[in-house]
């Protein structure tokens, strides 16, 4: 009785603890059970926020490449400054995009690229301002450039119209040059003809060779070997148009030979003709004063050295101009 009552205290005893141990292990699965949901749901929680926080870093990461976007500029209106920026955006941007271009980001990496992307915008602000600078600086010489090429427009026309001008007075002053030309040939012949117009006419020419007697008197001769000297007389003839007053008249005395008889230190020298400007010699010259009446006047050619026979010439100028001959011979 007593082994079987104690039997059936140590069965119950076992069940207790049995029933205990279950419990209490219940209690731990219950336990670990509610902390592994806890612990779960931590991790759901941190991921999305992870997600949330990358998501807004892709996003103001676009709007500043948007940004900067907007004030791009033709490569070759752009500075060394605004190059050497550039330059600092791509590396900027080849950072941020490995840091956020997979799915494999933590807080550091986040965190990292957050500070790129804040110094992306200081960087894209200084672009912006710069860019800004530039295109103003290019307003303004967009409009001086404008306004230059309305001043050269203008100066332009000004120089065409200043050509018309001047190619009219050239010609204007050609065809005055022209007539210049004309009146002064005009005017030439004019004074040339004045000139001949006033020219002394003589008459009467008479050239012979000449002999002195001893007590002086003269004797014409037409020995050469007895003539001394040349002597040409001729008549001056009025002329209204001719100035009172002395004038030159030169005597050009030819040799049968074709030459001038002609001696500087006798008298001799060299006139101009006025039709041919020819220089030309002349034997004798004499200065007689003219007073608008016939007068006879008379001059002496004394050659020293024999004379050779022949027909001589002699001719008289007065202005250059030929105006009477005569010939004589010598035997």
């Amino acid at each position: 009785m007593t082994d079987t009552t104690s039997a059936n205290r140590n069965f119950d005893s076992s069940k207790i603890l049995l029933a205990a141990l279950l419990v209490g292990s219940l209690i731990v699965n219950g336990i670990l059970f509610f902390s592994n949901q806890n612990k779960s749901a931590e991790i759901e929680s941190y991921s999305e926020f992870m997600e949330v926080e990358h998501q807004d870093l892709q996003d103001s990461y676009q709007a500043t490449l948007e940004d900067l976007e907007d004030y791009k500029i033709e490569n070759s209106e752009k500075t060394e400054s605004l190059l050497a920026l550039e330059g600092q955006i791509e590396e900027q941007k080849a950072e941020i995009e490995k840091l956020l271009g997979n799915n494999q980001y933590n807080r550091k990496k986040l965190s990292e690229a957050k500070l790129l992307i804040e110094s992306l915008r200081v960087i894209a602000h200084d672009y912006k301002g710069k860019v800004e600078g530039l295109m103003a600086t290019n307003a303004v010489l967009n409009q001086e450039n404008g306004e230059l090429k309305t001043d050269i427009t203008e100066k332009t026309v000004a120089i065409d119209e200043l050509t018309i001008a001047n190619e009219e007075l050239n010609q204007t002053a050609t065809m005055l040059a022209d007539e210049k030309a004309n009146l002064s040939e005009e005017r030439d012949v004019l004074q040339s003809k004045v000139t001949r117009a006033s020219v002394i006419e003589v008459d009467e020419i008479d050239a012979v060779g000449v002999r002195f007697k001893n007590n002086g008197k003269e004797l014409t001769t037409k020995n050469e070997k007895k003539a001394e000297k040349i002597k040409i007389c001729f008549d001056v003839q009025p002329n209204p148009i001719a100035d009172l007053g002395e004038k030159e008249i030169y005597v050009q005395v030819m040799s049968p030979e074709g030459t001038v008889l002609a001696v500087d230190d006798m008298g001799s020298g060299v006139f101009t003709h006025a039709e041919t400007n020819e220089q030309m010699k002349y034997t004798a010259k004499s200065v007689i004063d003219f007073q608008n009446q016939e007068e006879t006047y008379c001059m002496y050619w004394d050659q020293n050295s024999a004379f050779s026979p022949g027909t001589y010439t002699t001719a008289v100028y007065h202005q250059g101009y030929h105006v009477g001959s005569t010939n004589f011979e010598l035997k």
